[in-house]
């Protein structure tokens, strides 16, 4: 139950409905329906603040995790250095 893509196939399904979406927001302006296409622009200004959010969720995980490698070398090393 994972995920079955690459980096790129992810980016692109990504476009592929971003652009989707800018197609339903013009399509419904066309057809006059100004409250299903404020919903779906409200939605796209949103996006951003997703992905900001995400950067910054993953951007403060990665110190920790750093860290945690970097005390794991030390102790691997002051174990070897006690063994020599």
């Amino acid at each position: 139950m994972g995920v079955k893509t690459d980096s790129a196939g992810f980016l692109a399904l990504v476009t592929k409905w971003f652009v989707r979406l800018v197609v339903l927001v013009a399509a419904f302006d066309a057809l006059g329906l100004p409250a299903v296409s404020d919903v779906l622009r409200q939605f796209l200004l949103w996006l951003p603040n997703l992905v900001v959010g995400l950067v910054v969720l993953v951007s403060a995980a990665s110190p920790q995790e750093g860290s945690e490698r970097r005390q794991l070398s030390r102790a691997v090393f002051r174990c070897h250095s006690s063994v020599v």
